[in-house]
């Protein structure tokens, strides 16, 4: 029965306290009620709380760590209640910039190739010809032609490798 005593003595003389102080660090009135709640009942389990040289200071800063413990709990939470579409657009336009940029930078790196290499690669690619018409077309060689697209290949290959 002492040891219940002496936590309501605790509890009686430094609740408002206490509360005011978690109020007053980390913002919310029904949170800073349960934290404080959450420290008296930490304090409720140790077996010789009697003997705490200075309780006032263990209920502060047993306080303070719940607290701290609960906002970063609720950071790491956050995007969770973030609404799925708002993740997903978040996502999307972020994806969408990224791939903006590697077009760009594609773009930019097949203008420099030469223009026959150019010619060939894009009438590959974008055209959909196929090696052997691009050969009959131009009057060059199937190797000449194969020889080109490995060239701008290679050439605009870096612009498109992913950053580790």
């Amino acid at each position: 029965m002492k040891y219940v005593s002496h936590i309501k003595i605790l509890f009686q003389k430094h609740y408002d306290e206490l509360t005011g102080y978690v109020l007053h660090k980390f913002g919310d009135n029904a949170d800073a009620e349960d934290i404080v709640q959450d420290t008296f009942h930490n304090i409720l389990r140790l077996p010789d709380s009697e003997h705490i040289e200075n309780p006032r200071a263990y209920l502060y800063k047993t306080a303070y760590n719940l607290a701290l413990n609960r906002v970063r709990k609720n950071k790491n939470h956050d995007i969770y209640l973030l609404p799925v579409d708002s993740t997903v657009q978040a996502v999307s336009v972020e994806k969408e910039v990224f791939a903006q940029r590697d077009i760009e930078s594609l773009q930019n790196r097949i203008n420099e190739l030469p223009k026959k290499t150019r010619d060939i690669f894009l009438m590959s690619r974008i055209e959909e010809k196929k090696n052997k018409e691009i050969s009959e077309e131009l009057g060059i060689s199937l190797s000449s032609v194969e020889k080109h697209i490995r060239m701008a290949l290679d050439f605009t290959s870096e612009c498109l490798e992913f950053d580790e």
